[in-house]
């Protein structure tokens, strides 16, 4: 999260993880709302791109993303397996 309020046009809004005390943590060292539902988060902030650094086995969510036309960056892997990444890149999964 350093290396993305160092992006001097870029502003980092908000902040969301199931866990509200992750958040709350994080928040702590940069001015953001906090949210701990992906649903909330979108419900109440304009967003022209969000940063996902979740576990492989969390994701998922990703064409939803899509269809609310967010630009996505996504630290991990998105699936554990080759098989799931092309299902994935043909929007089978």
């Amino acid at each position: 999260m350093k290396r993305l309020t160092e992006i001097s046009d870029a502003k980092l809004v908000a902040l969301c993880d199931i866990v509200p005390r992750k958040v709350e943590d994080m928040v702590e060292s940069v001015e953001a709302k906090t949210y701990s539902s992906l649903q909330g988060m979108f419900d109440k902030e304009k967003l022209d791109a969000v940063h996902f650094g979740v576990s492989p086995f969390a994701h998922g969510f990703e064409p939803e993303m899509v269809e609310w036309g967010v630009n996505l960056f996504v630290e991990k892997p998105v699936t554990l397996t080759m098989e799931d990444a092309e299902k994935r890149g043909k929007g089978d999964i």
